[in-house]
C-alpha cells in the first residue's frame, strides 16, 4: 500500500536533578532564574551605590554650591571639619570630583569673582559715603565764606568799605563760587559720561602743540613749586579728539602729579610714538602710590589714603579721565611704587603722523 508503520514501546528514563527538592525540570529552571535575578539585583545595587558616590555626590555638592551663590553666600560648601569637599589642600580636585572638573573649576572661579565684586561694591559704597561727607564739607566751607563776606558787606550800613576791601571780598566770593561750580560740574560730568549722554566733537589736533599748551598753563603758575618738563615728539602727530574733554584728562593727570607730591618734585610730560601707537606719558619722581591707591585710582569717589592732609579734590578727577579716555577709544594706565614715583600713560592707536 506504500504506507510505513512505526511501532513504539514505552521506555522508562530516570532524570536526575541537582536539587533533591525539585519536582520537575520546570521548577529547576525557575530556581535558576530566581538565583540569577538575585545576583543581578545585588550587582545592580552595588553599581548604584558606586555610581551614587561617583556621580550623585559631586552633583549634590554642585547644587548646594549654586544654592549658596544664589543667596549671596560666596563660598564653597565645607565639610564638618571646615575643609573643602571638592578640593585638596594643594588646590587639586579630589578623585571623586574629577568627573566634573570643568564645572567645579568654573564654580570656584565664579565664587572668587563674585566675592571680589562684593568686596569692591562694599568698598565703593563706603567710599561714596565718605565722598558725600567730604563733598558736603567742601561745599559748606566756600559757602560759609561767601555768606560771611556778603554779611560783612550788608550788615553795617554806617561803615563804608574801601574799594580795596570790596574788591578783596569780591575776589574771595568769586573764587569760592568757582570752586563750588567745579565740584558740581565734576559730579554732573561723571554721570553724563557713565550714562553715555555725551557726544564727542572730534577735531584733528597736532598733539605736540596741544600738550605743550596744557603744560605751559601749569608752568605759568609757579605757586605749586614743582619742576615741570615737556618733551615733544620729533615729528608732527595728528589725532582726532574732543579738545575740551581731552584737555580735561591731561590737566587732571598733571594736577595730580603736582598736588600729591612734595615741592621740588620733577614732573616730565612727554610724547612717544611707534608706527601704530602714540603715548602721552606723565612721569614724576615723587612719593609714589600704594597698591590700594593704584587699584582704586580710577574709581569714582576715591581720594587717596594720605592722612597727613585733607584732600580737597572731588574724588572724581581720575575717574572722569578714564571715562573720557575710553570714550576716545584710548587707554590709560598707571605704574607706581612707593618712594619711586608714578608714571601715567595715555595710549592711542591708528594715529596719523608725518615729518615736521
Amino acid at each position: 500500500t506504500g504506507k510505513t508503520w512505526v511501532v513504539s514501546v514505552p521506555r522508562n528514563i530516570s532524570i536526575q536533578f541537582p536539587y533533591s527538592d525539585a519536582q520537575s525540570l520546570e521548577e529547576y529552571f525557575i530556581n535558576i532564574f530566581i538565583f540569577v535575578a538575585v545576583i543581578i539585583l545585588v550587582i545592580w545595587i552595588l553599581f548604584a551605590l558606586w555610581y551614587s558616590r561617583r556621580l550623585t555626590k559631586p552633583t549634590l555638592h554642585m547644587v548646594e554650591w549654586l544654592h549658596n551663590l544664589a543667596y549671596g553666600k560666596y563660598e564653597e560648601p565645607l565639610t564638618k571639619r571646615m575643609e573643602s569637599k571638592a578640593f585638596k589642600k594643594n588646590g587639586k580636585l579630589k578623585r571623586s570630583y574629577r568627573l566634573f572638573r570643568e564645572v567645579n573649576t568654573s564654580l570656584a572661579n565664579l565664587t572668587e569673582k563674585l566675592r571680589y565684586n562684593k568686596e569692591m561694591r562694599l568698598r565703593i559704597d563706603e567710599m561714596r559715603e565718605e565722598w558725600i561727607t567730604g563733598l558736603s564739607h567742601d561745599l559748606k566751607t566756600p559757602l560759609a565764606s561767601i555768606n560771611g563776606y556778603a554779611q560783612l558787606l550788608v550788615a553795617d550800613e554806617q561803615y563804608n568799605w574801601s574799594k580795596e576791601e570790596t574788591q578783596k571780598f569780591a575776589r574771595t566770593i568769586l573764587q569760592k563760587g568757582a570752586y563750588m561750580s567745579e565740584l558740581i560740574n565734576d559730579l554732573n560730568l561723571t554721570y553724563r559720561l557713565q550714562n553715555d549722554q555725551i557726544s564727542l566733537d572730534y577735531e584733528q589736533v597736532e598733539l605736540n602743540e596741544f600738550v605743550r599748551r596744557c603744560v605751559i598753563s601749569f608752568i605759568n603758575d609757579p605757586s605749586h613749586g614743582q619742576h615741570l618738563h615737556f618733551e615733544n615728539y620729533q615729528e608732527s602727530i595728528y589725532v582726532s579728539i574732543d579738545q575740551a574733554l581731552f584737555q580735561r584728562v591731561l590737566e587732571n593727570i598733571i594736577a595730580n602729579a603736582i598736588k600729591h607730591n612734595e615741592k621740588g618734585t620733577d614732573v616730565w610730560v612727554s610724547i612717544l610714538a611707534t608706527k601704530e601707537d602714540v603715548f602721552i606719558r606723565v612721569k614724576d619722581n615723587g612719593s609714589g602710590m600704594s597698591e590700594e591707591t593704584k587699584i582704586n585710582l580710577f574709581q569714582r569717589y576715591y581720594r587717596g589714603t594720605n592722612t597727613e592732609e585733607r584732600s580737597c579734590g572731588t574724588g572724581l578727577g581720575m575717574a572722569i579721565s578714564k571715562q573720557i579716555t575710553q570714550l576716545h577709544g584710548a587707554e590709560i594706565n598707571v605704574e607706581s611704587e612707593v618712594g619711586k614715583g608714578t608714571t601715567i600713560t595715555v595710549s592711542f592707536t591708528s594715529v596719523l603722523h608725518k615729518a615736521s
